[in-house]
C-alpha cells in the first residue's frame, strides 16, 4: 500500500520538477513558483481523493492483490 501513495506523489513531484526546471531555465521564476504551488495542492488533492478509499478498503484491495491471510492488518 505504502508503493501506492509513494507513487501518487512522484507523479505530480516529477511532472512540478520538470515544469519548474523549465521555467526557471527562461528566468520565469513566478511561473517556477506557481507550478509548485499548483503541484502541492494537485498532490493533496489526489491524495485525499485517492487514498481515503484505498485506507477504507484496504483488507479488499489486498486480498484483490493475492495478498494472503497473515500479511492483511
Amino acid at each position: 500500500m505504502i508503493i501506492l501513495i509513494v507513487a501518487i506523489g512522484l507523479l505530480t513531484g516529477v511532472g512540478a520538477a520538470s515544469i519548474v526546471s523549465r521555467s526557471l531555465g527562461k528566468g520565469n521564476k513566478e511561473k517556477a513558483i506557481i507550478a509548485g504551488g499548483d503541484s502541492i495542492i494537485l498532490n493533496t488533492i489526489l491524495n485525499i481523493i485517492i487514498i481515503a478509499p484505498i485506507y477504507l478498503f484496504s483488507d479488499r484491495i489486498l486480498k484483490f492483490l493475492g495478498a494472503s491471510s497473515e500479511v492483511l492488518p
